[in-house]
């Protein structure tokens, strides 16, 4: 049996991932067992009809659980970047896409770089426990390579992901002004260039309309929007959203824009393409090895935002769409978990 550790799993992509694994491994009858965060009990995983455990997730709680249960597995999947906290003598495979782990993230607060400093020297003590890694993208598998001293040979990159069908049949009509950025309000997700590159827009005589879905509890960020909107900015705050309402803006905006500073692969870069949108993406490694944008940006610079915003505008219709050139290899990454290695 598979176990499938997703106990520090709570990201709305994170989880998006996890289903459509789930979903590949019910279809080719492979028997698992996840271990899951007690926060998405009610909500995320309430469709897992596997065997399953939830438990609220702590250090202490997860190596209890390997304790009692290391010979109850024949193959271990490590879903969220840390390997198991004993060694087992069964195959042992981790994913890492958490890359805020291993990059100087200047722009979070010192508590939070500090933290992520300590997750860091944690997977490094325990990188033995795993036997093989899993990457997105050829980025994430060099900070792996550079940060946590892991072998080249050690680390696949194996690409999945799941996009609905291309425009599901619904009654939005692409509004040519329209731009989305679904995101939360994490600092690393760079709202504030987006909304200054807004301003910087409007005060040269462009009304342009930004949807954004930032949770109510980053009060800071949703200050800044409302007193943007006060001045006759056209921003709209949706909120927190499900996969419905996210096809409704991706199907009703021209663009997607994406300034993210940091992402393991930018899942929606490739929702949007399939949606028909042409996205506007940060001059980063993650989007240069998933998408062909229509126009890029320095991410540090709201004006070089502005001046991608204005060149994608002003382009004939078709003059250069976007394309997904990243593979989803989900078939190999199971067939990989499935296979005998060397433990």
């Amino acid at each position: 049996m598979l176990l499938v550790d997703a106990l520090f799993l709570n990201s709305p992509g994170g989880i998006t991932l996890l289903k459509y694994l789930y979903s590949n491994l019910k279809k080719k009858g492979i028997v698992s067992f996840f271990l899951l965060d007690k926060r998405g009990e009610k909500n995320f995983f309430i469709d897992f009809d596997s065997e399953k455990i939830f438990f609220e997730s702590s250090l202490k709680n997860r190596k209890k659980f390997y304790k009692q249960n290391k010979s109850s597995f024949s193959t271990v999947l490590c879903f969220s970047n840390i390997p198991p906290p004993i060694h087992l003598s069964v195959p042992v495979f981790t994913f890492f896409q958490n890359v805020l782990l291993l990059q100087d993230c200047l722009y979070y607060p010192i508590r939070a770089r500090i933290l992520f400093y300590l997750k860091r020297k944690f997977i490094l003590y325990y990188k033995n426990n795993s036997n093989k890694w899993i990457v997105q993208t050829g980025f994430t598998k060099q900070l792996l390579i550079t940060k946590l001293q892991i072998q080249s040979q050690q680390v696949e990159i194996l690409p999945f992901f799941f996009v609905p069908d291309p425009m599901i049949p619904s009654k939005c009509v692409k509004n040519p002004e329209s731009f989305v950025y679904p995101s939360t309000g994490l600092p690393h997700k760079n709202h504030k260039v987006l909304l200054k590159a807004w301003e910087m827009l409007y005060e040269d005589g462009y009304q342009f309309e930004l949807h954004l879905t930032i949770p109510k509890t980053d009060v800071k960020l949703i200050k800044i929007i409302s007193s943007l909107k006060f001045k006759g900015l056209k921003i709209q705050n949706h909120g927190i959203i499900g996969q419905k309402e996210l096809l409704n803006l991706y199907q009703s905006s021209e663009y997607l824009i994406y300034p993210s500073l940091s992402e393991s692969f930018g899942l929606p870069l490739m929702e949007a393409i399939q949606q028909k949108c042409k996205v506007i993406a940060a001059d980063l490694p993650y989007s240069k090895e998933t998408i062909t944008p229509t126009a890029i940006f320095n991410p540090y610079q709201p004006s070089s935002l502005k001046n991608a915003i204005l060149e994608a505008t002003s382009q004939i219709e078709n003059e250069k769409k976007s394309k997904i050139i990243s593979e989803d290899k989900i078939n190999s990454f199971i067939d990989l978990i499935n296979s005998p290695i060397c433990s």
